[in-house]
């Protein structure tokens, strides 16, 4: 149960922990359409995260905010909360996630093409998984 995960991980201060937790919860309830608490469980997750001083989780924090801020209707904060994510990205995977996504969620041209410039890099690095998938669905939505 996350809930109860949460709950024992503020009793021990696992602030970079509670932040995955929180992020995962959140996910989930975008991924079930349960809007509602997903903007408390982002500013939660951040504030852990602030706390724990991880840059990775910060991205991952503002990706999941764009995700329900696109699932909520709110498509003018996508790309702000996108832009803030890549002030904080410094690896290629992070910023092909954040380019990604911003072409995923907003349809935006020059995200996509900054995500396939950057997918095709890393997919001769890296085998298999995520980056492979969006590379073909960047270049099948290119053909397009």
């Amino acid at each position: 149960n996350i809930d109860r995960a949460i709950a024992v991980l503020k009793s021990v201060s696992g602030s970079y922990w509670l932040a995955r937790v929180y992020l995962e919860k959140a996910e989930l309830a975008i991924d079930q359409g349960e809007l509602d608490e997903v903007e408390a469980l982002c500013d939660e997750a951040e504030k852990m995260v602030k706390l724990a001083g991880t840059r990775p989780v910060r991205v991952h924090a503002r990706l999941v905010r764009a995700r329900w801020q696109s699932a909520a209707g709110r498509l003018a904060d996508v790309s702000e909360t996108l832009n803030e994510a890549l002030t904080l990205a410094s690896t290629d995977l992070e910023r092909g996630a954040i380019y990604y996504s911003l072409w995923k969620l907003t349809g935006n041209a020059d995200g996509a093409e900054a995500a396939r410039a950057i997918y095709e890099r890393l997919a001769d690095h890296i085998r298999g998984g995520e980056v492979r998938q969006r590379l073909e669905s960047l270049r099948a939505a290119q053909e397009h």
